[in-house]
């Protein structure tokens, strides 16, 4: 996957919060959970993400956009340590994807991860 972000935002989230977007877009490497973020219309489908970049909880925005080759580019607009909630709800969800289903075992469940 190819990311892509503003460079000038990137660095105020690295002198503001302690890292910048090249670091949150490790959350997409492994298991995240994303909603979509319908607080306003903002003329562009945008997508909340939460997950951990080495080891941290992360809540991260953004699109997905088209480029002109026809891949898609994940566009991050903001990214910031998860609050509580945001963590509780990362670690419900993520725990509910691993419950085993009836007739599995938990190491199946485990060994097939997040549904």
């Amino acid at each position: 996957m190819t990311f892509d972000w503003d460079p000038a935002k990137s660095d105020r989230n690295l002198v503001q919060r302690g890292f910048d977007f090249e670091f949150a877009s490790q959350l997409f490497a492994a298991t995240y959970v994303e909603f979509d973020d319908t607080r306003r219309d903002y003329g562009e489908r945008r997508v909340v993400a939460l997950g951990l970049a080495d080891g941290i909880p992360l809540t991260v925005v953004f699109t997905d956009r088209v480029a002109a080759d026809g891949a898609i580019v994940r566009r991050i607009i903001s990214a910031r340590v998860s609050h509580r909630t945001e963590r509780r709800r990362y670690a419900e969800v993520i725990q509910h994807a691993r419950a085993p289903r009836d007739g599995e075992d938990a190491e199946q469940a485990a060994d097939e991860g997040p549904r």
